[in-house]
């Protein structure tokens, strides 16, 4: 079992720092190593690696066009690298085809289902394509994708949440170790996105699935992904857990003040004079005149800077700490050239 050393270097972005991930005891149901791909001369994906583990829901993100699917056909067994390495619990693509792909279970595109029978006909007619699903297995998933009470209506009535939570069941009938999902949010309405986060999420807990998630959606993947991966025109630019985002740059920190008493170019020379940048934002007017300033800086700042304004007559109504988001890193790496690594 490897352990992943996490960085972010981003030039233009002097927030971010060197991250730790902590030792990941878990087993790894996906290594990729190396992973090269060519369409004639051009090449869309160079020296791709990252391991998947189990249990855990692993986002990998990128724009239109940064090599997203062609990295899953991959290893689906689609497309074959023409160089790198693809192992699924423990089995060579290559070599051990037929055992690697055992261990997996997919949804590339929309699932493929019969419209005019029910939930349960078209799972019991999958089911029939493998080995050793039993009815018991069939209204387990059931249970876990929670369409106990819809299972037996016609798909045709389904919404298209309900559609991608029954292709998830489909997808799992056979306990794969490995589920991969492309865009599954796709179309889905605010509740149906919802719906299908708590079903991943109850998925991996329980069956300790390792869900690979293939999406450009930042906002919800901030939300449901235990790690992400990010990939730019075919380069891996790295991979950290959210939480390790959450606590990125170190002690540095940016945060929103809302400030009121003085004029706002007083209370921004104030700050400047204490060595900051910072950024001002919205005011408000009449007899309650406010306005909002952003800085950075590390948080044992804190008592210094609120002491300095309110010691030049700026009341200081509100100071909050903004935590870094996906989409921040996201933007950093893909327009400001940084890596994560």
């Amino acid at each position: 079992m490897s352990t992943e050393s996490v960085s972010i270097n981003a030039p233009e972005n002097p927030g971010f720092t060197e991250i730790k991930a902590k030792n990941d005891n878990r087993e790894v149901v996906l290594e990729v190593r190396s992973l090269e791909k060519y369409f004639g001369r051009r090449r869309v994906i160079a020296d791709a690696s990252f391991d998947v583990y189990a249990g855990e829901i692993f986002g990998f993100l990128g724009p239109n066009g940064a090599g997203k699917t062609t990295t899953i056909k991959m290893i689906l067994g689609f497309l074959f690298p023409d160089s790198g390495e693809i192992r699924i619990m423990g089995h060579d693509l290559r070599t051990e085809y037929e055992k690697a792909l055992a261990c997996v279970g997919g949804i590339v595109e929309n699932p493929d289902m019969f419209r005019d029978f029910s939930g349960l006909e078209n799972l019991k007619m999958y089911a029939d394509l493998h080995d050793g699903v039993t009815r018991e297995r069939i209204d387990e998933v059931v249970r876990l994708v929670g369409l106990e009470k819809r299972i037996r209506d016609k798909v045709r009535k389904y919404s298209l949440g309900m559609k991608q939570r029954l292709g998830v069941a489909q997808s799992i009938l056979h306990k794969p170790k490995l589920l991969i999902l492309d865009e599954p949010t796709n179309g889905l309405d605010p509740a149906g996105v919802k719906e299908l986060r708590n079903t991943l999420r109850k998925m991996a807990d329980e069956e300790q699935i390792a869900v690979f998630v293939s999406s450009h959606m930042l906002a919800e993947m901030d939300l449901m992904c235990d790690r992400v991966c990010i990939i730019d025109k075919g380069v891996i630019k790295g991979v950290m857990s959210v939480e390790e985002l959450r606590h990125a740059g170190g002690n540095e920190r940016e945060f929103n003040y809302t400030l009121t008493g003085a004029p706002q170019e007083q209370a921004l020379e104030i700050l400047r004079g204490l060595g900051l940048s910072p950024s001002p934002a919205s005011t408000t007017d009449g007899d309650d005149a406010s306005f909002n300033v952003s800085v950075r800086m590390d948080r044992s700042r804190l008592a210094e800077v609120n002491t300095a304004l309110i010691s030049a007559g700026v009341s200081v109504l509100t100071v909050a700490e903004t935590n870094r988001t996906l989409e921040d890193v996201f933007m950093a790496v893909t327009e400001g050239g940084g890596t994560i690594e």
